[in-house]
């Protein structure tokens, strides 16, 4: 299930509806009725299978070469892949649209920020922002990111924050238990970055920026 979208659990439903249809000679309304609502069902789950059970074989003729990693370097993930076209290629919008608040890039505490997102790229990104940090940080150090995605730790020597989320769900969890919080300046989602920062602005939270790049600010939190 992604978010509900895929309601596989409407083919269960269609049987159980179908099997509650009064007795065949007993052919009215009812019937009819369950009968039509049952198959419905059946109907709008039909796509997500037919999915599933075609998907082997897009996979047996599919390209490998066009394909690489989503996480280059680590073993274990290996056949988790994706088109390296979108892996290593980074498109980024300069337009307001649905992912920017109020048509613009938001705020850095106080600060305006430039109207960025990254469409496509984000292994790309990841990998960059992670190289770099390793670089300038311990490893091991736990990193808050203000953005809907935050496995930067997938991508370098770091720890995944504790009581963290590797989604964005509407909270703040784990940046108590984090090292470094991160600001990437051109995100996936502006909103919800602009909505993490608020949300660290209203709780009142003091951060100290340690250092900006082209991608990115990081932040220590106040006498940390």
């Amino acid at each position: 299930q992604n978010f509900g979208h895929a309601s596989y659990w409407l083919l269960l439903a269609g049987v159980l509806i179908l099997a509650q249809r009064p007795a065949a000679p007993e052919v009215g309304a009812a019937r009819w009725g369950l009968t039509a609502a049952g198959i419905l069902a059946i109907a709008l789950a039909a796509p997500g299978f037919i999915g599933m059970g075609a998907s082997p074989f897009r996979h047996l003729a599919a390209d490998a070469a066009r394909y690489t990693p989503l996480v280059p370097g680590t073993p274990a993930l290996a056949d988790i892949r994706t088109l390296r076209d979108r892996a290593e290629r980074e498109v980024v919008s300069r337009q307001a649209d649905r992912f920017t608040p109020d048509g613009n890039g938001g705020e850095l505490f106080g600060s305006p920020l430039p109207l960025c997102r990254t469409a496509i790229g984000y292994p790309a990104l990841f990998g960059r922002i992670a190289s770099d940090l390793a670089d300038r940080i311990p490893a091991g150090s736990r990193v808050f990111v203000a953005d809907t995605l935050s496995a930067y730790w997938l991508y370098g020597p770091f720890a995944p924050v504790s009581e963290g989320a590797p989604w964005y769900f509407g909270a703040l969890s784990g940046l108590e238990n984090a090292d470094y919080l991160l600001v990437p300046l051109c995100p996936l989602r502006p909103r919800t970055r602009s909505a993490i920062l608020t949300d660290i602005d209203k709780a009142g939270l003091s951060m100290t920026e340690l250092w900006q790049t082209e991608d990115y600010v990081l932040y220590a939190p106040a006498g940390g």
